[in-house]
Order: C-alpha cells, then structure tokens, then sequence
C-alpha cells in the first residue's frame, strides 16, 4: 500500500468537501481509479473503514465495535447500544473464538475484553 487506509480516507473526506454534493460522483470515480493507478484496491474496505471513523469522528461520535462469541439475543444487544450516544456507530461482530462473553471496542483504540478467550489465555500464561 503506497499511502495509509487513514492518509486515503482524509485525502478522500477533503476532496468531498472542495467538489461540493454535485460532483460527489467524479470524485469518487477519480479516487477508486487512483486506488487502482496504485494497485490499492484490495485495501478499499479498510479504507472506507477509515472513512467511517473519520466521518464519525467529526459528527462527534466514536465507531464501536460489539464482538460476541455468537448470536446475541436482542433484549441484551439492545440494551448494550442503549449505553452508547446517539451520534456513535455500533457495529455486532460474530467471533467464535472468543469462546463466550463479549469484547468492546471504541473508536479503534479502546478495548474492553470480557471474553472466555481472554480469561482462559491469562490463566495459562502465568
């Protein structure tokens, strides 16, 4: 990758805001031709990724990411992303390797592990 997902998405994010809604189109035309130009296109999701945190991030709110060990039943999810603001992003993430419990993370940086995975990785490391 020539350029940071995070460097593509600000580079992005500031070409919309010179071109105006009207050539949003062009600009991305231009941007996923440059991706290519570059041989970056298999890391478009992480960039549009970035563009979420970053689009996020300036409405004031934070990508938060709930990842569980399977399905979790909607009474509990629902009061999980009750405890969030209204401007934040909750994503649900399946991840079986977790075991059981639930790991959190917020804007990318923040983590909260109450995993099975966890707990069990720090009894057999001591």
């Amino acid at each position: 990758m020539k350029q940071s997902a995070k460097n593509y998405a600000q580079a992005l994010s500031l070409a919309l805001k010179e071109a105006g809604p009207d050539k949003e189109d062009a600009v991305f035309s231009n941007f996923l031709a440059l991706c290519v130009k570059n041989g970056d296109q298999s890391y478009l999701p992480k960039i549009v990724e970035e563009m979420e945190n970053l689009v996020t991030n300036q409405a004031g709110g934070r990508v938060v990411v709930l990842e569980f060990a399977r399905t979790p039943e909607s009474a509990i999810l629902a009061k999980m992303k009750k405890e969030f603001r209204s401007e934040d992003i909750v994503k649900v993430k399946i991840n079986p390797s977790l075991h059981a419990g639930v790991r959190i993370t917020i804007g990318g940086e923040q983590e909260l592990d109450l995993s099975l995975n966890r707990r069990l990785m720090e009894m057999f490391s001591s």
